[in-house]
This record gives C-alpha cells, sequence and structure tokens, in this order.
C-alpha cells in the first residue's frame, strides 16, 4: 500500500494539467499519467448505493452504511495498491477533474487521501474553456464549452462548492492544499516545496526541475495529442506568465461582468 496518496483536482482549465505534471517531475513520486475515472465512478456509486440502502434495497445486499464503506474501500485499496506497485512508488500521486465536486464522499470512503485543489481566475479559466470549445468545433466534436457565461461559470461553482461549505472548513484544512494557477507561474518551486510539506512528503523540489521530464507520452508531440482540444499551447513549454489576465483581451465587458456575477463569491474569496 502507497504511504501517500494525493489527487490533483480543480476546475477544467484551471492549470491541473501543469501543476500534476509538476509534481509528478520528482523521482519519489510516479510520472503523470492520464486521468482514470474509476474512482470518480466508485465515489457515486458509493453515495448512490447509500441512497438505495435507506430508500429501495433495505439491508438486502449491504448490512449498514459502514458495511457499504467497508465495500468500497476495499475496491479502492485494490486499485490503489495495483497502481503503486506498477510504478514502484510509496507516495502514489494521481489526477482527476471529475472528482473534484465528490472529494467529500470520497474521504468519506477512503481518508488516507490528501488533495491538491487547483484554483484560478474564473475569467481567465472561462477563456480557456471557450478556446477549448471551439478547437472541438473545428475537430467537428460536441462543443462542451459554449460561449454561455452562466453554463461555464456553472462548472466552475461546481469545482469549488465545498469552499463555500462552513462544514467542510476542518476537511479542508486537514486535508486540502489550495494552489493558485497564478501563483505556481511565479513560484513553481517554493508551491511544490509547500505542498510536500503540507503532506509530509520526503521530497524536495529544486528550482531547476523539468516540469515535463517525466510526463507520460499522452502529454508529447504524438499524433494523437495533436487533435487532442484539451491540450494547452503551453504544454511541454517553459512556464510563463501570458495566460494570467487573459481575459482583458479576450472577453467582452457584458461577458466579464457576468462573470463577476455569476462567480462572484470565488472571486471574492480569492481574488479581490
Amino acid at each position: 500500500m502507497p504511504e501517500k496518496i494525493i489527487y490533483v483536482v480543480g476546475s477544467p482549465r484551471s492549470g491541473s494539467s501543469l501543476i500534476y505534471n509538476a509534481l509528478c517531475s520528482h523521482k519519489k513520486l510516479n510520472q503523470a499519467v492520464p486521468e482514470n475515472h474509476l474512482v470518480t465512478n466508485l465515489a457515486k456509486n458509493f453515495f448512490n448505493q447509500c441512497q438505495r440502502n435507506n430508500n429501495i434495497e433495505e439491508n438486502y445486499f449491504f448490512d449498514s452504511i459502514k458495511d457499504t464503506k467497508s465495500y468500497f474501500n476495499n475496491c479502492l485499496e485494490i486499485f490503489f495498491n495495483k497502481v503503486s506497485k506498477k510504478y514502484s512508488v510509496n507516495y502514489l500521486v494521481l489526477k482527476s477533474i471529475t472528482l473534484t465536486a465528490n472529494i467529500n464522499i470520497l474521504n468519506e470512503i477512503y481518508p488516507n487521501i490528501y488533495y491538491v485543489m487547483t484554483m484560478r481566475d474564473p475569467r481567465d479559466i472561462v477563456v480557456s474553456m471557450i478556446n477549448v470549445g471551439q478547437k472541438q468545433e473545428k475537430l467537428n466534436m460536441q462543443n462542451q464549452f459554449p460561449r454561455n457565461m452562466n453554463l461555464l461559470c456553472q462548472k466552475i461553482n461546481r469545482s469549488y462548492w465545498l469552499f463555500l461549505e462552513k462544514n467542510q472548513e476542518k476537511f479542508l484544512y486537514e486535508k486540502v492544499f489550495l494552489i493558485k494557477y497564478e501563483d505556481f507561474i511565479l513560484k513553481p518551486t517554493d508551491m511544490l516545496n509547500q505542498i510536500a510539506k503540507k503532506f509530509s512528503l520526503d521530497i524536495v523540489y529544486d528550482k531547476n526541475f523539468n516540469i515535463w521530464g517525466r510526463s507520460s507520452n499522452v502529454y508529447k508531440e504524438n499524433t494523437k495529442s495533436i487533435d487532442n482540444p484539451y491540450k494547452s499551447n503551453l504544454w511541454s513549454k517553459p512556464l510563463d506568465n501570458s495566460q494570467i489576465g487573459i481575459y482583458k483581451e479576450i472577453l467582452k465587458k457584458n461577458e466579464i461582468k457576468e462573470i463577476n456575477s455569476y462567480c462572484k463569491d470565488i472571486i471574492n474569496m480569492f481574488y479581490c
């Protein structure tokens, strides 16, 4: 069993891939790997099963909530053991954007997981979302990020709803490290070492670390990734601050006003 399990989570287009690859650049961690949705689905299925226990199935399959938790905990343990052995690591770091809104549920089943939550100015997130949507259309794919400020802000707010809930403060303080994209761009080594300290990882990042040095091929130049609309133009390149505040150049004034309204709580909490 790995000594520590860390998940990188956050809103879509919040810089999670960049920060995940940076974390995994250390040789004591596994290399960066593609997202896997098994854990997300197990968390959702656990929640749904608990509802069915109460409303439909009673105790026909599981004797109690505790029994249900034990079953799902065992499933997760098998998965984490398998992956940590595959990469021969004591510190396992994975990434899942789809897990973000449900990390509190996962914590109920498997409390030995820690989380790095990536945060970015919602206005810049929207610009990146729109860019992905436009790429999807050019590839004859469904646009998952249409230029609808209300819809896009719902995606952002759904990712960070835990920070607006008083009853989640203890969980967030103990298990979650919030890292702002803007801070990481300006102080990458310092931010990575803060994460290591927060979760008591016996590792140190030096200022010359190579963010993309141990990334899997999914992040490198190849046929598949070229046609990946989610692939940022900054992947595999040195850090730069060109995308900080990019919304001022791309969005219309009324769009900025809408985002300021729809994401008011997040902006007031982290960007005022």
